[in-house]
């Protein structure tokens, strides 16, 4: 069911199948609804920002607007843990920072001081495989550079008439 909030930040869904419940917040910071909605989750991802002195070194924010940003516009690592905590998952997703080596552990620890349950930092390609026994995270695996899919064999002409860009672009002679 989703917990639409549109005034109180962005919208979030719990989806429950086979006994199993997801729970994911959008780009957010914690509010009644997802407190409502989220509770009992298999997987709960929640949105998990930088800390104010990350946004200060790394992005070079000013302080006033570090703490804006950090948290009020989204949910700070600490208060990410806090929420997981109160929570209680079996599995808790934080995502919407970057994983660099220079940004993972402050988020950690931020996140381990109230938190202590199962948990990953999101990152591209990642795939939780859910089951009522276990939670499996996996990485895929797949080539950094792709080729588009080849024609269909035999290779004809294309469907159509062929559509030459206009004069007014230049592109043609």
């Amino acid at each position: 069911m989703p917990a639409l909030h549109a005034a109180d930040g962005a919208v979030s869904y719990s989806l429950e199948y086979r006994g199993l419940k997801l729970v994911y917040s959008g780009d957010n910071v914690p509010n009644k609804w997802f407190l409502e909605e989220a509770r009992d989750a298999d997987l709960l991802i929640h949105e998990t920002y930088f800390t104010v002195q990350q946004l200060i070194d790394f992005k070079d924010y000013d302080p006033e607007r570090a703490h804006f940003v950090s948290n009020v516009v989204h949910t700070p690592p600490a208060a990410a843990g806090k929420l997981f905590q109160l929570l209680k998952p079996r599995h808790a997703v934080a995502y919407h920072m970057f994983t660099d080596f220079n940004i993972v552990p402050e988020v950690l620890a931020e996140i381990r001081t109230s938190y202590d349950g199962v948990l990953t930092l999101a990152e591209d390609l990642l795939v939780w495989n859910m089951t009522p026994d276990e939670i499996r995270v996996r990485k895929v695996q797949a080539p950094d550079a792709v080729w588009p899919a080849p024609p269909p064999v035999p290779a004809g002409p294309p469907d159509g008439e062929m559509v030459l860009p206009s004069q007014w672009t230049g592109m043609v002679a």
